[in-house]
């Protein structure tokens, strides 16, 4: 290619590039985006009308006082970068003019990497499924065959309550079993990461209910 002719691709390389930073969301970083929306969304719910791609972050929705209260609740502190400020991605799902879904995924560290759990849940943010959108192990077959995978099934955001703290109150996600002692690390990640999430979710969708409820027996508000 001569020189002239490079220059003609210039004005549209730079309408390209335009282009990808206004269909890009405010905040550069983006947490667990699916990687092909349009085919998660069609396997998640194949009879669905369409789909909406919402960005949130917990500095922008909440900022260092629901930090503060989150982080308690939440038993974990949240990364300065990789939770706090980033914007996490949400997908809510339609039925016609109904809500009839929604996607969304946490981004952990596992034992060999970073792994990426979403969610498939119903409008209240119950899981119907979940699946793993990254996972580097030599065992991840195991984390992804449906046996696995189905124990998740039906969890809530109260069934984390207790977890891990009061085992003994979390009967139901205490009771999800690693398919092999090396992947027990990955399996508590993916668990932080569903409880995390869940948590994101009551706060931008559900206005806070479920976790009012766990700070009215903490002594506290959120």
């Amino acid at each position: 290619m001569t020189f002239h002719s490079r220059m003609r691709w210039l004005p549209t390389l730079s309408l390209l590039l335009l282009a990808t930073l206004f269909m890009a969301p405010a905040h550069a970083a983006v947490s667990c985006s699916l990687n092909d929306p349009d085919r998660d969304v069609r396997k998640a719910f194949p009879t669905s009308s369409g789909y909406r791609t919402e960005f949130k972050s917990v500095q922008a929705q909440g900022g260092p006082a629901f930090r503060t209260r989150f982080e308690k609740l939440y038993g974990r502190g949240l990364d300065t970068y990789a939770e706090y400020d980033i914007q996490h991605a949400f997908y809510p799902v339609l039925q016609g003019k109904e809500l009839t879904g929604y996607l969304f995924g946490a981004t952990q560290k596992g034992k060999y990497g970073s792994l990426q759990v979403i969610a498939i849940t119903d409008p209240q943010g119950k899981i119907r499924s979940i699946y793993y959108q990254r996972l580097s192990a030599p065992y991840s077959q195991q984390l992804k065959d449906p046996s696995f995978l189905r124990q998740f099934e039906g969890l809530s955001l109260d069934d984390f309550r207790h977890w891990p703290t009061e085992p003994s109150k979390a009967v139901k996600v205490q009771g999800i079993t690693a398919p092999s002692p090396e992947a027990q690390t990955d399996l508590t990640e993916t668990l932080w990461g569903l409880k995390k999430v869940l948590m994101l979710f009551d706060h931008y969708y559900q206005g806070g209910a479920g976790l009012q409820r766990w700070a009215s027996t903490a002594g506290g508000a959120v």
